[in-house]
């Protein structure tokens, strides 16, 4: 695939808001049609509603993208729409903070049905759509820099963000071995500008952010010129450099004698 996205076919979830909205815009902008996924129905609508208007071509399907009958549906109402899926992007998520010992039986179970299942019923859904469909394509699952860090606080975030990355890299391998063309990227943001962490906090203007914060526009720019080059590891911030080195300095220290 290119950077053209002209005609394609993109199913974005987590679309109403943040990376998956600004992902949204940007394939719109460039000549996609689109089905956006989300549990949020009003903003959903209200965000769609404002595309079509535009003239974008917009598929707008509230789900619970934990419950896989409902991602099948999701998926058939998809094709019976468009016809084909290009480009897959798995992109919601949640989170809960605490100790681990002190993080709710509760929470683990929404945090791993939201940030984990949701993928692998994304995968178990589009990818054979999108392998009859000419074994092309793009899947784009979104996971963290909570995967590479020393990070407390937030462990059912963290397990399932390196559940993410491992699920991607297993899911490129089951393709290529299949002869497939489709190909996987796996995006690990850095502090974007969104109110995923706080729902209905105030995100000030992409040009007063904090430093070390990238705009989900900006975001969702480095996500497009990942697809472009064919990336498997896609990295929005360019210090995440030092996060990945830091992580795996301290994996090779298993080897010291």
């Amino acid at each position: 695939m290119t950077s053209d996205v002209d005609g394609w076919v993109a199913v974005v979830t987590g679309a109403a808001a943040g990376i998956g909205l600004a992902l949204v815009e940007s394939y719109v902008a460039d000549g996609a049609r689109i089905v956006m996924a989300d549990f949020d129905a009003p903003r959903l609508r209200s965000e769609a509603a404002r595309l079509r208007a535009s003239g974008a071509e917009v598929l707008d399907i509230a789900v619970d993208l934990g419950d896989a009958a409902a991602v099948d549906e999701l998926a058939q109402r998809s094709v019976d729409r468009f016809g084909r899926i290009d480009v897959l992007c798995n992109n919601v998520g949640t989170i809960a903070f605490g100790p681990t010992w002190e993080i709710d039986l509760a929470d683990w179970d929404r945090v791993l049905r939201v940030n984990l299942l949701s993928v692998v019923n994304g995968i178990r859904s589009f990818v054979p759509v999108m392998r009859a469909g000419g074994d092309d394509g793009h899947v784009v699952n979104t996971a963290s820099m909570a995967a590479f860090m020393q990070l407390g606080g937030a462990s059912s975030y963290v397990a399932t963000k390196h559940a993410v990355v491992g699920l991607s890299i297993a899911l490129a391998e089951d393709l290529e071995q299949a002869g497939s063309g489709i190909h996987v990227s796996v995006v690990c943001p850095g502090i974007v500008a969104t109110a995923f962490a706080q729902p209905g906090a105030e995100i000030p203007p992409e040009d007063d952010l904090p430093a070390g914060v990238v705009s989900a526009r900006a975001a969702a720019a480095s996500i497009r010129a990942g697809m472009a080059a064919r990336r498997f590891y896609v990295f929005t911030h360019e210090d995440s450099v030092d996060i990945v080195k830091d992580r795996y300095r301290r994996v090779l220290q298993g080897f010291d004698s």
